[in-house]
């Protein structure tokens, strides 16, 4: 019997170690952001607000076939500032729960106008996916709108309830769903 545990230990031991724990990794690997960077090049808050202000204007003004690739390079590019902003946040999210509350005693104001400002950017990034989403029901293709607007829906908050609306309402009439009608 004490041979099985101490086999089970050596094994659970084993696998934690092959999960990640306890093995050197390459902390210099920055592949991802890399990537990201290269595709989208240096994304700045001031690109990021032009890209918004074209949208909307394009997508206000009625003209989705010119709204929709500026719409998806505004979702893309204001998640990903959004991504950046939110890293200045790691060391917080990193710390103990201790080190967390002593940390936002200290420091409070200066964190969470970034928490914010992250968060701001992330909803307008779902909100292009959904405005693109409404483009393609505009522009009479149900088919395609129906995986964005379900997109759009899992990332829109719930305090944004007009966008949640609107969305909601565009997919059931994607799908021919009439909730009233049962």
């Amino acid at each position: 019997m004490k041979k099985l545990i101490a086999a089970a230990v050596i094994m659970a031991s084993s696998s934690a170690i092959a999960a990640g724990h306890g093995v050197s990794h390459d902390i210099l690997d920055m592949a991802a952001a890399e990537k990201k960077n290269q595709a989208l090049g240096l994304v700045t808050r001031t690109a990021v607000d032009a890209l918004a202000r074209k949208g909307k204007q394009l997508f206000n003004g009625g003209d989705c076939q010119q709204a929709m690739p500026v719409l998806k390079e505004y979702a893309v590019k204001a998640d990903w500032l959004a991504t950046m902003i939110d890293t200045t946040l790691t060391p917080y999210h990193n710390a103990s729960a201790s080190e967390q509350k002593s940390i936002m005693q200290k420091r409070k104001g200066e964190l969470m106008p970034v928490h914010d400002l992250a968060q701001s950017y992330r909803e307008k990034s779902a909100v292009a996916v959904a405005m693109y989403g409404d483009c393609l029901m505009q522009l009479e293709n149900p088919k395609a709108a129906v995986p964005v607007l379900m997109k759009a829906l899992e990332l829109l908050p719930a305090s944004n309830e007009t966008w949640w609306n609107r969305t909601g309402e565009s997919l059931l009439k994607a799908i021919r769903v009439d909730p009233e009608k049962k």
